[in-house]
C-alpha cells in the first residue's frame, strides 16, 4: 500500500515500513503512522526513516 503511493522511494525502507505496521495494524492508523514518521525525518533534514524516528514517533 504505501509502495503503491510512494513509489520505490529510497526514504523509506520496506523493513521500516513493516516496522511501522506492527506497531498498529489498522490500516488508518498505519497511515497516518507512516506519515508521522517521515514528516520527524523530513523536518529533521534526514535522508532516510530510521529506527531512531519510529522509536520516538511510536512510543
Amino acid at each position: 500500500m504505501i509502495r503503491k503511493r510512494i513509489g520505490n522511494l529510497k526514504f523509506i525502507s520496506d523493513k521500516n515500513i513493516i516496522r511501522i505496521f506492527n506497531k498498529n495494524n489498522n490500516l488508518r492508523a498505519f497511515l497516518k503512522n507512516c506519515e508521522d514518521v517521515c514528516r520527524l525525518a523530513f523536518e529533521n533534514g534526514d535522508k532516510e526513516v530510521t529506527e531512531k524516528h519510529i522509536k520516538k514517533v511510536l512510543r
